[in-house]
C-alpha cells in the first residue's frame, strides 16, 4: 500500500518520507539524506540531462538504491513496476549524467485527476555525493519543462512544503485537486502548466504500481 511508503518519519511535521525527492531521518532534528537537497547548491556540476535509454536500467537502480538508502528500497522495485506499466511515459524518464555516468533520475508517470490525464513526479533520486550540487534541480526543470512541451496539464506530487514552491508548485486544494487519500492533502502538490485549465478540479489518483508497495 502506498501508505507504507508516505508517512511520517518522527513527530516533527518537516520530517516527511516521500516518493519524490526527499527522505529524512531523526538525527538529533537534522535531516539526511535530502536527494535534491532543500538547501542552496553548494557549487553546480557540470552534467547532460537527457532521456533514458534500455542501457541505464541498471544505472537508475543504482541511483535510487544509494539516494534512498539500502539494499532494496521501495524506489527501486516502483521504478521496474512503473517501466512495465502503461502508466510509464518513455520520454519523460530523464537521467542526469555527469562525467559520462548517470548521476540522478527522474520519472513522471500517468494519473489522473477524474477523468483527465494527468502526470505525477516520482520517483526522484540523486547520487548521495552529488547531492546539493545542482543535479535535483536540473532533472525538477527538464522534467517540467518536458512535461509542458508534450501539452500535459499539471504534473503532481507528494513532497516537502519548502522545496518545491520553488519550481511553482502550489498546494492542490488550492486549485481544487485533491488526493484520494485525505490523509496526504496537507504535502499534496501541483504544478500547473499551459495547457491547464481552472476546469480541471477533483480527484487525483496515482498509477496502480504505487497503490502495489
Amino acid at each position: 500500500m502506498l501508505r507504507k511508503f508516505i508517512r511520517p518519519e518522527t513527530s516533527h511535521g518537516h520530517n516527511w518520507r516521500t516518493l519524490s525527492v526527499h527522505r529524512y531521518r531523526a538525527d538529533n532534528g537534522r535531516r539526511q539524506k535530502s536527494v535534491a537537497g532543500a538547501g542552496p547548491s553548494m557549487h553546480s556540476v557540470r552534467m547532460l540531462i537527457r532521456r533514458e535509454n534500455p542501457g541505464d536500467i541498471d544505472a537508475v537502480a543504482a541511483v535510487h538504491r544509494q539516494a534512498f538508502d539500502g539494499d532494496a528500497p521501495l524506489e527501486v522495485g516502483l521504478v521496474t513496476r512503473l517501466r512495465s506499466s502503461h502508466a510509464w511515459v518513455p520520454q519523460l524518464s530523464l537521467v542526469a549524467e555527469v562525467a559520462g555516468s548517470v548521476a540522478g533520475h527522474v520519472c513522471l508517470t500517468r494519473a489522473t485527476v477524474d477523468s483527465t490525464d494527468v502526470l505525477a513526479l516520482g520517483p526522484i533520486g540523486v547520487l548521495p555525493g552529488l547531492q546539493r550540487h545542482g543535479v535535483g534541480s536540473a532533472l525538477m526543470h527538464a522534467a517540467l519543462g518536458g512535461a509542458d512541451a508534450k501539452d500535459e496539464p499539471l504534473v503532481a506530487l507528494l513532497g516537502h512544503l519548502d522545496y518545491y514552491p520553488r519550481f511553482g508548485f502550489v498546494s492542490g486544494t488550492s486549485v481544487g485537486i485533491e488526493p484520494d487519500q485525505p490523509s496526504w492533502s496537507s504535502h499534496f502538490q501541483v504544478r500547473l502548466l499551459a495547457r491547464w485549465d481552472p476546469s480541471m478540479s477533483g480527484t487525483f489518483r496515482y498509477a496502480a504500481p504505487f497503490y502495489d508497495l
